[in-house]
């Protein structure tokens, strides 16, 4: 089946967009990514898109509130399965959070997180660069 169809098939009327909040609800359970772009894409099974009432919560701070270790074993109490752990959306609708009231606070609160990730993939590249150097100096050395 050609894209074009298969994206018209499963997302017509419910297009994500870019900065929207994306979760696997399981294998495994608590994913949390946000769309890069405007380009189309197709949401997978186990994976919703949130979309936020943008008076009261942010797409960056649901994003980074849902990364967090608290409300991650929150969700973990919520869900069920054996190997597989998974949360329903059902279960979701009773995960309560607590929000700063001002959406510039929220926004402050998203950027910051989003620099700090970006900085901590800036230094986890720079690390692994550093790491194949040393393994090269390290097989001259010892050759």
């Amino acid at each position: 089946m050609e894209i074009k169809k298969l994206y018209d098939k499963w997302m017509t009327g419910k297009e994500l967009y870019k900065g929207q909040v994306l979760f696997t609800t399981e294998a495994p359970m608590g994913n949390v990514a946000q769309i890069p772009d405007n380009n189309k894409y197709i949401l997978s099974q186990r994976t919703i898109a949130f979309d936020v009432a943008s008076d009261k919560i942010t797409n960056d701070f649901l994003a980074v509130l849902l990364r967090s270790p608290k409300s991650f074993n929150e969700l973990s109490s919520l869900s069920s399965g054996g190997t597989a752990k998974g949360v329903s959306q059902r279960s979701l609708s009773q995960f309560k959070v607590t929000l700063p009231k001002s959406l510039q606070e929220q926004k402050k609160i998203g950027i910051f997180f989003k620099q700090l990730d970006k900085t901590i993939a800036l230094y986890q590249r720079k690390l692994e660069k550093l790491q194949e150097l040393k393994k090269g100096y390290l097989q001259k050395m010892f050759c």
